[in-house]
């Protein structure tokens, strides 16, 4: 017993004096993901071994590192080496290279990052890690160095995978901090949102789904940034500079512009020409409330102002499709009137649309020009108007069946009904929803007859509590770009005791 004694101390003193090694480092991913609000990152929930840390500057982060034996502050030195992935040269003084010192509770390193132990346990450290407020964004691989204080060699450990680094709107020290919580879950956490389409005076919301928390969009949003985005940088000017000057007309400056643009096809001839007659009042009307399918009407009533004389108007009207870019398409349907209006009367010019003349020429978001050109004989006047305008799409409504629970299944359909004085043939849904790896595609059977309902039942399987959306989309041969979506809040089942 008792040399069992002696080789029993002997060997937790040449234990003691042996130099610490690291063991293994475990990232924390649930308590991380959750101080740090990325949990929802697919990197952080993968269950085939993949699972990598993603958290954010200037806020800290956990590890838990299993050692070789218990740490000893008086005997063992340990610093962090974090090194940015996918730089040719790392270097401290550019930040791409982070050495940072072991502390201990309540001590302070003069370095931008901090690494500080938080919690003892036998043979293993909790060390909480802050990144600095303006580290740079991207992959960081660690590296932890340990040795005896009073000797010179040291021994390192690679992590063996690395950590992504990204944005905080919850850090004051970021630039991108956002003060209002409303405002981070909106514009950080949700990964669906609305985008608006269409003209100025008819916006249509659509949905939109970021996708940020997604298999590979991180990945692929860091390429972007750090090889796509790629800018050199050098002492030669990348922009040059005009000057214009502008100077007070003549008269017979004056003249010549005018008849210039009496010549010219430009659009502010039209306006540059009112200035100086008032006997004729023109109002360009258009009921813009028009869904699809619909005929519609655009009409110039004209008010002759003068109680002595008569006036001969010539009006052109015309309707061009209109990508939503402001390219042109086909003309549509184009009038040309001649009316005599007579003294204090008035009179309207009217061009009628039917479907079957605008639906074959529609092109995306169904956006129209419309113009008008009035020209008043014996006279230098024109009236010009011009407005863009879209016949509306109808909406797809989107009805769930029972209350959303995390993993459990849910049903629920998606409807709308046909806008359209001809059946809608080829018809398919693409549906994107929570718990679900990929778009569902879902081919209609039967073509939609007029007035009719297309719909389609679909089942899914919410995978995380929250906020949530659905969105659906419809695209046939005659009918497409109809979209529609539901918001709602996946709940976490009710816990029912066994007892």
């Amino acid at each position: 017993m008792y040399y069992t004694f002696i080789c029993c101390r002997r060997c937790r003193e040449n234990l003691r004096h042996a130099v610490l090694t690291i063991v293994n480092v475990d990232y924390c991913l649930d308590e991380n993901g959750e101080a740090h609000h990325t949990g929802r990152y697919d990197l952080m929930t993968r269950d085939d071994g993949e699972a990598r840390l993603v958290v954010r500057r200037g806020q800290p982060f956990v590890l838990e590192v299993s050692l070789s034996r218990s740490y000893d502050p008086a005997v063992d030195a340990v610093s962090l080496v974090f090194t940015l992935e996918g730089v040719k040269r790392p270097q401290y003084g550019h930040g791409t290279l982070v050495a940072s010192p072991l502390l201990l509770p309540g001590e302070v390193s003069d370095g931008a990052w901090q690494t500080v132990i938080s919690a003892y346990a036998d043979n293993s450290i909790k060390i909480k890690v802050t990144p600095a407020a303006d580290a740079i964004i991207g992959k960081w691989r660690i590296e932890i160095d340990t040795k005896r204080r009073e000797s010179e060699g040291a021994v390192s450990f690679t992590v063996d995978s690395s950590f992504y680094l990204i944005f905080n709107p919850w850090a004051r020290g970021d630039t991108v901090y956002l003060a209002n919580e409303a405002e981070r879950q909106e514009y950080v956490l949700a990964d669906t949102g609305l985008i608006w389409r269409g003209t100025s005076n008819r916006m249509r919301p659509s949905v939109w789904k970021y996708s940020q928390f997604e298999r590979d969009i991180l990945d692929c949003a860091l390429f972007m940034m750090t090889e796509v985005g790629r800018v050199r940088v050098g002492s030669r000017r990348s922009s040059r500079r005009f000057s214009l000057s502008l100077r007070r007309q003549s008269e017979e400056e004056r003249a010549a512009m005018l008849k210039a643009l009496r010549q010219s096809e430009s659009h502010f001839s039209r306006y540059y020409l009112n200035e100086e007659f008032n006997d004729v009042r023109f109002d360009f009307e258009l009921r813009d409330d028009i869904v699809i399918g619909q005929p519609f009407s655009i009409v110039l009533a004209i008010r002759n102002q003068s109680r002595t004389r008569p006036y001969q108007i010539s009006v052109i009207l015309r309707v061009e499709a209109v990508s939503y870019t402001g390219r042109l398409g086909e003309p549509v349907k184009k009038s040309e009137t001649e009316r005599l209006v007579k003294p204090a009367a008035s009179d309207a010019v009217r061009l009628d649309v039917a479907w079957e003349e605008y639906g074959p020429k529609l092109m995306d978001q169904s956006a129209f020009q419309i113009s008008c050109l009035a020209t008043i004989k014996d006279t230098n006047f024109e009236y010009f108007a011009q407005d863009d305008f879209r016949v509306r799409k109808p909406d797809i409504k989107i009805q769930l069946d029972g209350e959303p629970m995390v993993g459990e299944l849910l049903e629920a359909t998606a409807r709308f009904r046909n806008p359209l004085p001809i059946p809608l043939k080829r018809g398919k849904f693409i549906v994107e929803a929570p718990g679900l790896k990929e778009q569902l595609k879902l081919k209609l059977i039967e073509n939609v007859e007029v007035g009719g309902d297309a719909v389609c039942r679909f089942s899914l399987t919410p995978d995380r509590p929250g906020r949530a959306t659905i969105a659906a989309k419809f695209y046939s041969k005659d009918l497409d770009d109809v979209d529609g979506y539901t918001s709602f809040v996946v709940r976490h089942r009710p816990y029912v005791s066994s007892g």
